[in-house]
């Protein structure tokens, strides 16, 4: 099967989607078939590539207001193409995406998309922008599309209210590779170098983004009695430059500028000593999907506590993977984090429940052969209408 993933971001671009496109890309290409990615030169990248058996045609961004990347290159070479037989796209609240759901009308190609919870929910003006986007190109993106992946149930029901078609969603978790995960690999260098010692440590992994409610984790650590070490792994992205600045700030308003570390973005060899470094993982974000960094400390048996929204409480089962908090509570998240540092015996059970719960529900072979199997769908369906 020639395959085409179009996708706002890719590769050595840093977040979450970018991960679950790239791992999905090689397990595809693995399986058999022939991948392409179509995606913006943001960051300035090779124009055109094969990394292990991924063709990646990168487009130039002639500007990018809020991270939405304008790639006309893009639309203009899809309209061309005639020859892949599904084309799978990521997200619907980017130009990309809107751009691939109109050249449809012409190349009448399959078309399938995973809304990976980008949800924005901004306030004041660009949050009446939104509400327009989501009743005009946002709608007609979804409904243009055969087929719509809801990474969780509760994007599900977002995504109907959206105005997406329920018969034609479909709930398939984002997934991750286990073999890229070692448990026994030693972080006492990674202590040491950030002096950690014997303190109590949180744990966040996110870009540096208001939605991520890092400055609500930031207050509660100042009204946590343990008075943890935070350790914020993640950097800012374009359209939020400045945001580490503003939460360098809120450090300095509650007193807690040498409990918190901004350690930059990680790569995968360095990222895992800090979650086996840690004591728990807090994740404050105020709007997702379903967040792979909230898999992935599932996976290592962290104690977790995060935000009681649509994504995290899909992964998370209150008081019995992990804790659910308030959103924008910073007391109510101090109270969960405080609960879990007290308790070693209730971080371990809520672990180990949480790595169950990855292990079965989020690893890459049970994910793969559902999403292949909507790809089949559409082309069945294809042919029924063509008959």
């Amino acid at each position: 099967m020639r395959i085409l993933h179009v996708t706002p971001f890719y590769p050595p671009s840093v977040g979450g989607m970018e991960v679950v496109v790239e791992s999905l890309s090689r397990k595809l290409v693995d399986a058999g078939h022939q991948v392409t990615v179509f995606t913006s030169n943001v960051p300035q990248s090779v124009k055109q590539e094969t990394i292990q058996g991924i063709e990646i045609c990168r487009f130039r961004s002639w500007f990018g207001p809020l991270n939405n990347q304008f790639t006309p290159g893009l639309f203009f070479k899809l309209l061309k193409e005639r020859s892949y037989d599904i084309v799978h796209v990521h997200s619907h609240v980017f130009l990309a995406d809107n751009m691939t759901a109109f050249t449809k009308i012409f190349t009448r190609l399959p078309m399938v998309l995973t809304s990976h919870g980008a949800i924005p929910g901004y306030r004041g003006i660009k949050r009446s922008i939104e509400v327009v986007y989501n009743t005009t190109a946002g709608k007609w993106t979804l409904r243009a599309m055969d087929r719509i992946i809801a990474v969780s149930p509760s994007q599900a029901d977002i995504l109907e209210n959206l105005g997406a078609r329920r018969k034609d969603i479909r709930i398939i978790p984002s997934g991750f590779d286990l073999s890229q995960f070692h448990l026994e690999r030693d972080f006492q260098e990674f202590k040491t170098k950030y002096h950690i010692g014997g303190r109590k440590t949180i744990l966040f992994v996110g870009t540096l983004i208001p939605r991520k409610g890092i400055e609500y984790l930031i207050e509660a650590i100042s009204y946590s009695k343990f008075k943890p070490l935070l350790l914020l792994v993640g950097g800012e992205i374009p359209g939020f430059l400045g945001h580490q600045k503003y939460l360098e700030e809120k450090t300095r308003r509650f007193g807690v500028e040498k409990d918190v570390l901004f350690l930059g973005h990680f790569a995968r060899e360095k990222l895992e000593p800090a979650y086996l470094a840690s004591d728990l993982f807090a994740f404050p974000s105020l709007i997702e999907g379903l967040p792979l960094v909230l898999l992935e400390a599932m996976f290592y048996g962290k104690g977790i506590v995060a935000t009681d929204i649509p994504g995290n409480c899909d992964a998370i089962k209150d008081g019995i993977s992990g804790l659910l908090c308030q959103p924008r509570d910073a007391r109510d998240l101090a109270r969960k984090i405080d609960i879990l540092l007290d308790n070693p015996e209730l971080r371990q059970r809520f672990g180990a429940e949480a790595r169950k719960d990855a292990l079965s529900n989020y690893g890459w072979d049970s994910v793969l052969k559902k999403i292949t199997d909507v790809y089949d769908e559409i082309g069945r369906h294809r042919v029924k209408e063509e008959r």
